[in-house]
């Protein structure tokens, strides 16, 4: 049995393939399996998983397209370690995670342990660092009271007895994204954690899957971290009761809010966009902004944000935005 159980959902990202497996083949810590599961890729993605021939990978196919929630836990149904981490299939990471990682679960009796992370551009262009806290009070007490957990959530390693308590992740965030958010909230109570001290994974900006979730058709989704949150709260408010009425309550308010006001989706697409850097992409979104139906009230903080990061770039705005706050 590995120490390690990797899990690697992987849909149509043959281009990026290469760079992540090699990541985790190339661990200095080497007691893992790697379990990849292709799902339903429409590119050359499960041709490229066959070549590999390393007898500590185990691949899997879906017959039809599942999504990353459900094929992370069908992957983790399959692993057989005593610690289950992740690797998505257009990142990668640092040679030393593992054995960092380990190092610290081990030094502080650790159940659950990420890094900081590395945003980065499809030609590995360093964007920007996400620098977590570090230990299990200063954890506890950010997830009390911002808005977003202190992990990159491909980054954690956790023991497997947590899944075997807990389970993975919740169906009902299917298609919605943010279930890693949801799953650390309900992990938070039951372990201890902490955060290696150094950027182990680096998060690629793919400007081709901008998000693993489509937020045109399906609305709810902007605001699948509120509703994480708002989860969080109502578990930790009510621990003896059902969260079943409160979520699909929180859902309809989200999605009445969503029908008021349409505002969130252009500016949320528009500020993905910018901080994956592409300016010809966001000058499409800008027109197609433009011409989508709806009163100009829902478009205009939308437009003003395509606007100045057409251009300022990215980090020319947040510059911007830094000097006006240091003014104001």
């Amino acid at each position: 049995m590995s120490v390690i159980s990797v899990l690697m959902p992987v849909y149509n990202a043959e281009e990026f393939l290469s760079e992540a497996i090699h990541s985790i083949l190339n661990q200095t810590f080497t007691d893992f399996e790697l379990l990849i599961c292709d799902d339903a890729s429409k590119d050359g993605s499960y041709a490229a998983l066959q070549a590999f021939n390393d007898p500590r990978i185990r691949l899997f196919q879906n017959e039809k397209n599942l999504g990353y929630l459900k094929t992370c836990n069908f992957l983790a149904s399959q692993a057989q370690g005593e610690f289950i981490t992740f690797q998505d299939a257009d990142d990668y990471s640092r040679a030393d995670r593992f054995a960092l990682q380990m190092a610290l679960i081990q030094s502080q009796n650790l159940d659950f342990v990420g890094s900081h992370a590395q945003l980065v551009k499809s030609a590995d262009e360093v964007v920007r660092t996400l620098v977590y806290p570090l230990n299990d009070a200063q954890i506890k007490d950010w997830l009390a009271h911002k808005t977003t957990p202190p992990f990159c959530g491909a980054a954690i390693i956790f023991k497997r007895q947590l899944y075997e308590d807990i389970g993975l992740y919740d169906e009902r965030f299917d298609r919605l994204g943010a279930e890693d958010y949801d799953w650390i909230y309900r992990a938070a109570d039951q372990t201890k954690m902490g955060n290696v001290d150094e950027p182990l994974y680096a998060y690629r900006l793919n400007p081709e899957s901008v998000s693993k979730v489509d937020t045109i058709t399906n609305p709810l989704s902007l605001y699948s971290e509120d509703l994480a949150k708002d989860l969080y709260r109502f578990r930790r408010d009510h621990p003896a009761m059902s969260d079943v009425e409160f979520f699909e309550e929180r859902r309809a308010q989200y999605l009445g809010a969503f029908e008021v006001d349409k505002s969130r989706l252009f500016s949320k697409t528009v500020y993905k966009l910018a901080i994956a850097g592409h300016r010809l992409t966001l000058i499409r979104q800008f027109f197609i902004i433009l011409a989508a139906k709806g009163a100009f009230k829902y478009k205009k903080s939308a437009l003003f944000m395509a606007l100045v990061f057409i251009g300022l770039g990215y980090g020319g705005a947040q510059h911007l935005k830094a000097l006006l706050s240091s003014k104001g």
